[in-house]
């Protein structure tokens, strides 16, 4: 930035002498100009290096101090004298003037011609824009650099905040901060962050003049976030896609297959556990709704968030969220509970069961049994697979004899309320009381459905007819997947 002091480095200005205002050398200069009239106020502005040959003042105290006190009011950044036919010195009360206000007044020998000063002048002006240019260029692409190598936006905005020398914090369109110091003292510019519609976020730096290093750091803040969007996509769509794989019985021999796996951290020699959650249940007729989708979509962001120490690869499959993990998961249940808990929180009514470490070949097979089981999992948490030893055991009963066993009970039931309240009585072990007050009717209409069961049947309800009917009733929860929901 070209200054006074700067100015009379210049080989044009070495015979010039400072008369008054020294500490007023480190003025701004943007401008030389030669005013030599009386009315000066229309030919100045701010920032001017003013030369003058002080032809109509001459050595006039009031006449100097009233240009000096007009010149400062305008914020001009010195006075050249030349010194030899109209001024040959100037009162002791002028350089007084002049050193209470700071102001410059610079002696010129008269015979320094004022165009080799003013052209001078502006060369330095010039060079020195162009070295802040080039200085802005070089910073514009140490940013841009920076962009490529940092891991996350709290890395890339102290980069681009020292790279600037800006203080400077990214927030998001409701004001709350994502990254950087969380107040910004002095004046604060606000600069919109280019992204795609429906995503906003602004970048607050105090305001130093340095506009475009400030909205360049806009600029590579926003295409730092858009490609890391659009890595979180393509990451999601490739996570999906290999695990859907896996759980399909497809081996993993295509080589590129394989390395497409090896991206994402997954070696196929390697042990992984298997973690399935229950999703919301699809509306009637399965057709997609809104709502569904957004529960779903937001089930995947809590357990994405929840299990980011555990490097999961996730897939909606069926009315499962599924995850395979790095074995520690499987050696941490608590653990695992815990970075859960706002899923839980959000979907009180899912389940989920993780295996031990088992090989890629196993893992087709393996999601089977979870799917089956998932549904008589204890709702609001995730259970080891090796406490649901009994409904694996149940689940593996011969389908056609518990088929039939079905159809001849349970199979026989209208209307559904019949069922219901069968399967709850079932669960308090017989007692009607219990069961009624779970279900919101009275004991005696619970009573008289209890009596249709029966003559339906053509059996009493004993307790081991009844303990028949709840291992038909357990096995059937795990042939139908669609019973559970959040």
């Amino acid at each position: 930035m070209s200054t006074v002091s700067r100015c009379l480095a210049l080989a044009e200005l070495r015979d010039a002498v400072v008369l008054a205002g020294k500490a007023g050398l480190e003025r701004t200069v943007r401008i030389a100009h030669v005013v030599d009239i009386p009315e000066v106020g229309p030919w100045i502005c701010p920032e001017l290096l003013l030369l003058t040959t002080g032809h109509g003042r001459g050595e006039d105290a009031d006449e100097w101090i009233q240009l000096i006190h007009e010149l400062d009011e305008h914020q001009v950044a010195g006075v050249l004298i030349a010194f030899g036919r109209y001024v040959n010195q100037l009162p002791e009360s002028v350089l007084a003037e002049a050193n209470r206000l700071n102001f410059p007044l610079i002696r010129l020998p008269w015979a320094v011609p004022f165009i080799r000063v003013s052209e001078a002048v502006h060369r330095l002006i010039i060079d020195e824009q162009a070295e802040v240019v080039t200085s802005i260029e070089q910073i514009q692409t140490q940013m841009a650099r920076a962009a490529l190598s940092a891991r996350t936006i709290s890395d890339l905005i102290v980069r681009l905040a020292r790279l600037a020398h800006l203080k400077m914090a990214l927030h998001d369109d409701v004001e709350i901060l994502v990254a950087g110091p969380t107040h910004l003292s002095g004046s604060v510019k606000t600069i919109a962050v280019p992204l795609e519609r429906g995503v906003h976020y602004s970048l607050h730096v105090e305001d130093n003049g340095i506009t475009p290093l400030a909205d360049y750091a806009a600029l590579v803040l926003g295409l730092f976030l858009l490609r890391e969007q659009v890595r979180a996509r393509t990451e999601a769509k490739l996570q999906s896609s290999l695990v859907s794989t896996l759980l399909r019985h497809e081996s993993l021999e295509d080589p590129e297959l394989v390395e497409r796996a090896r991206l994402l951290g997954f070696h196929t020699e390697s042990l992984h556990a298997l973690l399935a959650l229950g999703l919301p249940a699809l509306p009637q007729g399965n057709e997609l709704s809104r709502q569904w989708v957004e529960n779903v979509s937001r089930a995947e962001q809590l357990l994405v968030a929840g299990l980011k120490d555990f490097s999961p690869l996730i897939t909606t499959r069926h009315n499962c969220l599924v995850a395979i993990l790095t074995p520690p998961a499987a050696k941490d249940i608590d653990r695992c509970n815990q970075g859960l808990t706002k899923f839980f929180r959000d979907f009180p009514k899912s389940s989920g069961i993780l295996t031990d470490p088992i090989a890629t070949t196993e893992l087709a097979a393996m999601y089977d049994v979870v799917e089956n089981l998932l549904p008589l999992a204890p709702k609001g948490q995730v259970h080891p697979l090796t406490r649901l030893i009994f409904p694996q055991i149940i689940a593996s009963l011969p389908d056609d004899l518990m088929e039939s066993y079905w159809t001849a009970t349970w199979g026989r039931l209208s209307p559904a309320s019949l069922q219901e309240s069968l399967a709850m009585l079932a669960q308090h072990h017989g007692h009607i009381q219990e069961a009624a007050q779970q279900l919101g009717i009275h004991r005696n209409t619970l009573r008289h459905r209890i009596e249709q069961i029966e003559q339906i049947l053509k059996r009493p309800l004993t307790p081991e007819f009844l303990n028949e009917l709840t291992l038909s009733w357990t096995w059937s929860q795990t042939r139908i997947g669609s019973k559970t929901g959040i």
